[in-house]
């Protein structure tokens, strides 16, 4: 993947992958396709990529995910910044059929990433 340098920030370079900034260009920050590091395998699947497609979800499945919270349980104060919620809504938002323990066993820089897109999604249609 070609790498190109898009900004500064704080005296720091960010990297931007090339090809990530021509899908955002095409379809906007409501579908990303994340590349993992190396193949991730859940129940007998290998998955290299996934996709995301923020621009599906309604109302309706941030209502039926806090309901799900709250029958857990949790309170979510900040649904944007609440990991329990924004698995939830990757688990949603994803064009794989994926529960939250897939998400819960993906390795942390992966998880991380998923989870960082999720609250960027919720912060620019804030």
């Amino acid at each position: 993947m070609e790498k190109e340098m898009k900004k500064y920030e704080f005296d720091e370079p960010i990297v931007v992958d090339a090809e990530e900034a021509k899908r955002e260009a095409d379809y906007g920050a409501e579908v990303y396709v994340h590349e993992f590091k190396k193949p991730f395998e859940w129940e007998g699947k290998t998955y290299a990529s996934l996709t995301f497609n923020f621009g599906k979800l309604t109302g309706a499945d941030s209502l039926k995910i806090e309901g799900e919270l709250k029958a857990m349980g949790w309170i979510t104060v900040v649904p944007a910044l609440d990991p329990q919620y924004k698995i939830r809504v990757a688990a949603r938002a994803c064009t794989e059929r994926l529960g939250t323990d897939a998400f819960e066993a993906m390795p942390l820089g992966d998880f991380n990433r998923i989870m960082g897109r999720v609250q960027g999604f919720f912060m620019a249609s804030e």
